[in-house]
């Protein structure tokens, strides 16, 4: 396979972003493929609006004990176990009471359900757009 000029330059570009990318989610360790990014190459792309989801969405964490960060992680074990809650619980070194604690809490400050498909969406897009951006601590 050949590539031309052009070529070479598009594909350094795209792996330098994966690679930017994979940082930026705390991947330093992980071999992340560069096609299972899309979603998080849309979402940098316009960061205004990633960052007016991830405040309007995620702010109210930060007024939970403790800050937003253990919630933020109580999150995204959920979304990675496809809302397992026994599974993201032990992933957490948590009780399944503990997490499903949590996961009321969020619901609570944020007014948005993890366990509703639609509202699950918001919140693990902007879970997603957080560890990109490094929230809370970007601003």
């Amino acid at each position: 396979m050949r590539l031309s000029v052009s070529g070479a330059v598009s594909f350094a570009c795209y792996s330098a972003g994966a690679l930017e990318l994979g940082a930026r989610l705390g991947g330093n360790e992980q071999v992340w493929d560069a096609a299972d990014l899309l979603v998080q190459r849309v979402l940098v792309r316009d960061e205004t609006a990633m960052r007016e989801l991830v405040d309007a969405v995620l702010t109210p964490l930060t007024m939970a004990r403790g800050g937003a960060e253990s919630l933020l992680r109580t999150l995204e074990a959920y979304f990675a176990t496809g809302g397992n809650a026994s599974l993201a619980a032990r992933s957490l070194h948590l009780s399944v009471r503990a997490l499903t604690y949590r996961l009321e809490k969020v619901a609570d400050l944020t007014g948005r359900d993890p366990t509703d498909p639609a509202q699950r969406f918001e919140l693990q897009t902007a879970v997603t757009g957080a560890r990109l951006l490094g929230w809370p601590d970007y601003e």
